[in-house]
Order: C-alpha cells, then sequence, then structure tokens
C-alpha cells in the first residue's frame, strides 16, 4: 500500500507510532483542511513513517496539526476459516462472541475494525481454537 499523508496532532506526530482512523467529526465539514486530515481509510490502522515540517491549527480541537506520511499495518484478525487465500478481499464482519475469556477474543473482535468493511488478505494464520466450536482462522488483513 502507498503511504499517504495526513495531519495528526503535533503532540503525537512522531515516527512510529500508531493510530486507527474512526472517522470525520460533523464539524470538519467546512474545514478547508479536511481533504488531507481524510486522505486516509476509516477502520484502518496506519503507522506515522515521517514528519513533516508544516503545521496547520485546527478548528475543532484547537491544536496545532503536522503534517504525516503514514502506511496502513495489517492487523492480525480471527475469520471463519472458508476458503480464504492470500490476495483475497474480503468482507469483514466480528463473530459476534460474549467470550472475553477466549485468547482468541480479541481477533474475533479487533479494535478499530469496522463490520461490513472491505479488506485484503496479506497473510494466512493457523486455524484458532474456539470455544464454542467455531472454525476460525488468524489472518493479517490490510
Amino acid at each position: 500500500m502507498m503511504p499517504a499523508v495526513t495531519l495528526v496532532s503535533s503532540d503525537f506526530a512522531k515516527k512510529g507510532n500508531r493510530f486507527y482512523f474512526m472517522g470525520a467529526q460533523e464539524e470538519c465539514n467546512s474545514c478547508k483542511l479536511q481533504k488531507i486530515c481524510f486522505n486516509v481509510e476509516m477502520g484502518r490502522l496506519y503507522e506515522i513513517k515521517s514528519v513533516r515540517p508544516q503545521t496547520h491549527q485546527c478548528a475543532l480541537n484547537e491544536d496545532r496539526m503536522s503534517a504525516v506520511s503514514v502506511e496502513a499495518v495489517p492487523m492480525n484478525v480471527a475469520i471463519p476459516g472458508k476458503m480464504v487465500f492470500e490476495g483475497s478481499t474480503i468482507t469483514f464482519n466480528s463473530q459476534r462472541c460474549d467470550r472475553v475469556d477466549c485468547t482468541s477474543y480479541r481477533r474475533c473482535n479487533p479494535y478499530g475494525v469496522l463490520d461490513g468493511s472491505k479488506y485484503t488478505v496479506v497473510s494466512l494464520g493457523d486455524e484458532l481454537g474456539c470455544p464454542i466450536g467455531r472454525k476460525i482462522v488468524s489472518v493479517e488483513m490490510i
């Protein structure tokens, strides 16, 4: 995936920091910087690769924002193991399980991943043991 440029709080703008982009605020609709702020996809995990010298004032949170180059980071999740292969595009849906004591719970219900969103499988992992009997596999997706 190609790097993208977006804006983050100047206090947070450090190479290696990661964040989930969870969407725009309604107040951002009239901002002249919205195209650069929202130059990333909702529900994705990003890592800051470099910080650019440009900063801007954010009217919404009254903070200085720095321009950063980011790349999407693969997320390790659990999905049903039905004919999934590297390079396939999937529509992610969490496993809807309340077994928070399960070692795979965070993979089945990952933070920041939006149900119904499309992702690309970049690598396949092993089949995971499921205490309620589901056939699930670990994958990295982006």
